[in-house]
């Protein structure tokens, strides 16, 4: 089984769709038949459920919201609520400028006070 994401025009991913072939397709006889299914207006990427943090094809299994850069051919994490959290072009996920405590806590991101608050 192949997994494809399938991209608006923003490269945004919209739906991942799994297909079921024996013969195990490559991205480009994937493509082809998803076309021919949805529609040859419509774009598609292989996509790998291993994958995950920066590692494995295209960086990450893709993710409904997350976004497919062409330029480096990574799927990114959905993307983030928070403003003050970037992309990181290690991961290719959304980091926060402060790492959440390890204390055995539960914790929720302050965005206003750019702090972990205990819950």
């Amino acid at each position: 089984m192949k997994h494809f994401a399938k991209l608006d025009s923003e490269n945004i991913v919209t739906e991942v769709i799994t297909v079921a072939d024996p013969s195990s397709p490559d991205e480009a006889t994937g493509v082809a038949f998803l076309k021919s299914l949805y529609g040859d207006d419509t774009n598609w990427k292989l996509t790998d459920i291993e994958a995950h943090a920066g590692s494995g094809f295209r960086a990450n299994y893709a993710a409904v919201g997350g976004k497919y850069r062409e330029a480096e051919d990574v799927f990114t994490g959905e993307p983030s609520e928070f403003p003050s959290w970037a992309l990181s072009t290690t991961t290719w996920l959304y980091e926060c400028p402060v790492p959440r405590p390890e204390d055995g806590n539960d914790h929720v991101w302050n965005e206003g006070a750019q702090t972990w608050d205990v819950v």
